[in-house]
C-alpha cells in the first residue's frame, strides 16, 4: 500500500508515525511478578486477547549473578487460540522477580482523551491514536550469549530476539533443556545467556543449541 501523505520523524530522521504502518501501544502489564521457589514457568493470561502477535517486554527487578546463576528469566512462548493470542509464559530460576508490559495493535478501540491526534490508513484502520501510550527504543544491542553488556539506560525493559534454546546431555535417563534468559547486573548493565530450564524425557541425545548471536532491544516505558 502506498503512503498518501503524513510522515512524522524523530531527530534522527527515523519515521515514528505515517499513514501506513500501525503503532503498537500499551495493552496491559504488572509489577512484582515472581517465579516460584523451585524455578519454573509462570502463565500470564491476557486481559485483552489480540489477533496480532503481542510484544512482551520484561524488566528483572533484583540483580542476579553469573555463577551460581540467579534471578535469570526469559519469555518462553505465546499462546495462540484462533483467532487470538490469549496468554504468554515466562520461565526463570528460583525466586526471579520481574515487571512486564504488553503492547499490541488497537483495531477499533480508541483512546479516551477528549482531544489529540488520530490517524487511519486508506482502509480505515487505526494506525495512531495519541490517547494510547507507546514505548521508546533506547538501544538495539547485537551481542552473544555469555556476555555482560552496558545499555545506556536506567532499569529498562528488554525484548530479546531470537529466543535461543538448546538441549544438554549428561544423564542416561533424560536430557536437560536450555532456555534463553537475561538477568540484571545493575541498573545499567545486563548479562545474557542460556540457563537450565528443566529436563525432558528420554535418554541423553547429545547437546545442541539453536544459536549464540542475539539482539537485545532496550526500551523505556512511562506508566
Amino acid at each position: 500500500m502506498a503512503d498518501y501523505g503524513l510522515k512524522i520523524k524523530n531527530i534522527n530522521s527515523e519515521i515514528q508515525i505515517d499513514s501506513v504502518n500501525r503503532n503498537y501501544v500499551f495493552s496491559e502489564g504488572a509489577d512484582g511478578q515472581a517465579i516460584g521457589a523451585s524455578g519454573g514457568i509462570n502463565n500470564h493470561n491476557l486481559t485483552n486477547p489480540t489477533p496480532y502477535p503481542p510484544i512482551v517486554m520484561f524488566r528483572p527487578v533484583a540483580a542476579g549473578t553469573i555463577s551460581p546463576a540467579t534471578n535469570r528469566l526469559g519469555l518462553l512462548t505465546l499462546t495462540y487460540s484462533a483467532p487470538n493470542y490469549t496468554a504468554f509464559q515466562t520461565i526463570g530460576l528460583a525466586n526471579a522477580t520481574y515487571d512486564y508490559r504488553v503492547f499490541t495493535i488497537k483495531d477499533t478501540r480508541l483512546g479516551t482523551d477528549d482531544y489529540g491526534l488520530r490517524i487511519k490508513n486508506a482502509s480505515g484502520n487505526l494506525v495512531y491514536d495519541s490517547g494510547f501510550k507507546t514505548f521508546r527504543i533506547i538501544n538495539v544491542i547485537s551481542t552473544s550469549n555469555g556476555s555482560t553488556v552496558a545499555h545506556g539506560a536506567t532499569n529498562p525493559y528488554y525484548i530479546i530476539t531470537p529466543t535461543h534454546s538448546g538441549i544438554l546431555g549428561g544423564h542416561p535417563a533424560y536430557t536437560f533443556r536450555l532456555v534463553q534468559g537475561i538477568h540484571k547486573v545493575d541498573s545499567s548493565n545486563f548479562y545474557i545467556n542460556l540457563f537450565l530450564g528443566g529436563r525432558i524425557g528420554g535418554p541423553t541425545i547429545g547437546g545442541s543449541v539453536s544459536g549464540t548471536s542475539i539482539s537485545v532491544v532496550v526500551c523505556e516505558y512511562d506508566d
